[in-house]
């Protein structure tokens, strides 16, 4: 009989396939055996410690190091410092918050590591903010790439520098930051106000495109005249009533110039123009400088329109013209407790007239007394002043409007001689000059005197 070759194929398919199944199990089976014998090696000596543990322990400063690896923290402790845990605290039991690995017998005393797992959802604000000498450090990078950005990072002292720190002030012109920055090589600079304190940073990028201030030039047209510092500002508009000056913009500007007895007069104007109401303290001081600058309407500048908005503002303002003009020109006669320079610098412009610079104060006085105190007060300190102001010539106008009349002081190599020939006049014995008739700088005195300089 033929033996049955379908069944001994069957068998021995049967056989195979047990065959396949046992290795895999036995595969699986020893798998299990070392994964378990692994982690049963990496949990030798492993007793549980509850967080208020090691709490105490960082507290009582204990603690050398921690490293925060993969929400684990993994601390030493410091070099003799021993610790006992007690024996209820040593259970292994699931519901602890924290547990630590201890030694393993192997290890040495200084080799000793502790191991603490993850806080099982307790957030405590309060390990972070205690104060030891402990560093913690929280990432979501993994340990590897965390050590390696810390091995690469740079200390900010490397960097940043903390003793004789170049800083920059918010009233510094540019062209001296300019400098400054070019013979450094910082990328950044601190900004600091007046009480020292940082507002902000400049860099170099800031110096490619500087943003200008804005200015409106008011009661003068002249570079001579304007603040120092003008030329690096963007100009807006001028408002005037002097002569138009040589002053040049980069672009057009709005340009009001009338020939009126003040520019308060031109201000005035404007506000009613735009429909704008003048506050009764504005008032007040528009009609101020209107009175000032005609010399209560006596003035050969003052015009009809002056005099009228000035009785106008006086309404607003709920004042009387007389009264207030002489309080005010009382209170700026007063010389107490005021210096040489003060004084002059009160009203004070220069002029150019070719290549020669010269400067023009003035005062206006409404007793004599008060102006040959004045006088005496300023001689001695002409030339100073034109050594500070570097003009070639200084003039010191003393007004006295009720005889309208000005008393000339003046120092400078062509003073004489152009006060001599622009109002055929001769000085008294003590230097000064009278000039009768002669009240106004802008109408009388400059146009006799550029004439005067022209002629040298």
């Amino acid at each position: 009989m033929k033996p049955d070759k379908g069944n001994n194929n069957g068998n021995n398919n049967k056989r195979n396939i047990m065959g396949l199944v046992s290795i895999i199990f036995w595969a699986l089976l020893f798998t299990m055996m070392i994964k378990s014998c692994t982690s049963s090696y990496a949990n030798m000596g492993t007793v549980e410690v509850p967080y208020t543990t090691f709490k105490e322990w960082l507290a009582e400063d204990k603690i050398d190091t921690v490293n925060v690896e993969n929400g684990k923290y993994t601390f030493t402790l410091r070099d003799g410092v021993e610790v006992e845990l007690p024996r209820e605290e040593t259970s292994g039991g699931s519901g602890s918050l924290m547990n630590s690995l201890i030694p393993v017998p192997a290890q040495t005393e200084e080799e000793k590591q502790y191991i603490t797992v993850p806080l099982a959802g307790v957030d405590d604000p309060e390990l972070l903010a205690m104060q030891t000498d402990t560093c913690i450090i929280s990432t979501a990078y993994d340990a590897y790439r965390a050590v390696r950005l810390i091995y690469h990072a740079m200390p900010i002292s490397s960097i940043c520098k903390n003793k004789d720190l170049v800083c920059f002030h918010l009233d510094d012109y540019i062209d001296d930051v300019q400098n400054t920055v070019l013979e450094s090589r910082f990328r950044a600079y601190p900004i600091l106000d007046e009480e020292e304190r940082v507002v902000g940073t400049l860099s170099r990028f800031h110096l490619l495109r500087p943003r200008r201030k804005r200015v409106v030039l008011v009661d003068h047209n002249e570079a001579t005249q304007a603040v120092e510092g003008f030329d690096q500002a963007e100009i807006l508009e001028i408002i005037d009533h002097h002569r138009i000056g040589s002053l040049e913009t980069s672009g057009p500007v709005y340009f009001r110039n009338q020939p009126v007895g003040c520019t308060a007069t031109i201000i005035t104007q404007m506000y009613d123009e735009n429909g704008v109401d003048i506050p009764p303290q504005i008032a007040g001081l528009l009609l101020a400088a209107i009175l000032s600058d005609t010399l209560v309407f006596r003035s050969p500048t003052c015009t009809p329109l002056d005099e009228a908005l000035a009785k106008r503002l006086a309404k607003i303002a709920g004042v009387d013209i007389d009264e207030f003009a002489s309080e005010m020109f009382e209170a700026g006669e007063k010389l107490d407790g005021k210096t040489a320079e003060e004084v002059f610098l009160q009203d004070f412009k220069v002029f150019m007239c070719g290549d020669i610079r010269f400067g023009v104060a003035q005062g206006s006085y409404m007793t004599r007394k008060n102006l040959q105190a004045a006088q005496a007060l300023l001689q001695p300190y002409l030339e100073e002043a034109r050594n500070k102001q570097n003009v070639e010539d200084l003039y010191m106008l003393l007004t006295d409007v009720p005889k309208e009349e000005s008393v000339v002081i003046c120092t400078g190599r062509y003073a004489a001689e152009v006060l001599s020939n622009g109002f055929e006049s001769r000085p008294a014995a003590d230097g000064s000059w009278t000039l009768p008739g002669v009240v106004s700088r802008k109408k009388q005195f400059i146009p006799a005197m550029m004439s005067a300089y022209q002629e040298l």
